[in-house]
């Protein structure tokens, strides 16, 4: 489940197939490294927001909770 998390959520931020290919698998065969590893490039890919501005994502993400 945790891989399919970040291969939709990679898919959602546009990272490239190339990135996240190893990354699966470095989770698929050491999980917690690939997973301290995906909120980073995460972090890096989403997009800045203004202070006091929210992006629709937060509000699709805040949904899907």
């Amino acid at each position: 489940m945790l891989g399919q998390w970040m291969f939709l959520e990679g898919r959602r931020l546009g990272v490239p197939a190339l990135v996240m290919s190893p990354l699966l698998v470095l989770t698929i065969l050491l999980s917690p490294f690939g997973l301290l590893v995906f909120p980073v490039l995460r972090a890096a890919r989403m997009p800045k927001s203004r202070p006091g501005e929210t992006s629709p994502d937060r509000f699709h993400d805040a949904a899907l909770s």
